[in-house]
């Protein structure tokens, strides 16, 4: 769930939806939760972010390897930088790989019960994990592989005072970070337009909003009080059906439209 809405306002809206039921293990990073991550501002991470941009720089004939060796050069040394100024980032970082290394032992007992069909048998994730606006520019800057970990292992995820560019970037994490990811965006608001481009597929809700998300979007839905129980059963076929990535538009609009009105 990536929303720009305040975090008390995001978690309300995500408990009465079950996305973040009673019971679920939540890990929150957030001013809220951590009042020290006040201290770290905006420009302080860009002036750390400048001092060592330069680590990014490969050749243009640079191989993945290398690329990937100059990012997380790049990360250690904003680790370094950030670790020594401010306590509570080692504090954030230290909460992550502690819930990372949760995931991945029960993803190793789970391997022990595999079905016929090699899915897991093991109980599903109960930790969920909320971030902000200053919590994403922080993770995603300074250890964003164990980020997508984390969220990737959760049983939900949300993003509160999600700025549109941090929809799209926490997209892009997912899709680079998780191999064989699908994903998939829905948004009714020109803050959404970044995201629905960044999914593989984008649906566009038509509502008060206005028409940007629709126009920037793989997938034109209508929102209406009596459509919306099947505008959520077209939604998991789109997720289901079989796809190349990215969809062209033309293609997207032709399938959800065969999906949402398989009589027409």
């Amino acid at each position: 769930m990536l929303t720009g809405d305040k975090v008390g306002t995001a978690k309300n809206i995500a408990a009465a939806c079950s996305i973040l039921p009673s019971g679920v293990d939540a890990l929150e990073i957030t001013e809220d939760a951590c009042p020290a991550l006040k201290e770290l501002t905006t420009a302080e991470l860009l002036q750390v972010h400048y001092a060592h941009c330069q680590l990014l720089v490969v050749p243009a004939d640079a191989s993945v390897a290398q690329a990937s060796a100059a990012e997380v050069a790049y990360e250690k040394a904003v680790a370094a930088t950030l670790e020594s100024r401010f306590p509570v980032v080692q504090a954030v970082r230290e909460s992550l790989e502690a819930r990372a290394k949760i995931y991945r032992h029960a993803k190793a007992a789970a391997s022990k019960g595999l079905s016929p069909r090699g899915e897991s048998t093991g109980p599903a994730p109960s930790h969920a994990l909320v971030l902000d606006e200053k919590a994403i520019e922080l993770c995603g800057m300074m250890m964003p592989g164990l980020l997508a970990e984390v969220a990737n292992g959760a049983r939900s995820v949300v993003a509160c005072r999600a700025r549109k560019d941090q929809k799209a970037q926490l997209l892009r994490l997912i899709r680079k970070r998780v191999p064989g990811s699908v994903c998939l965006a829905i948004g009714d608001g020109a803050n959404d337009v970044a995201m629905l481009k960044e999914a593989h597929v984008g649906v566009g809700i038509i509502g008060k909003e206005g028409a940007q998300a629709v126009n920037n979007s793989g997938a034109p839905v209508v929102r209406t009080r009596l459509g919306s129980r099947r505008i959520s059963r077209s939604i998991e076929r789109l997720v289901a059906l079989p796809r190349e990535k990215p969809w062209s538009m033309t293609t997207a609009r032709i399938l959800v439209h065969h999906v949402a009105m398989p009589n027409h």
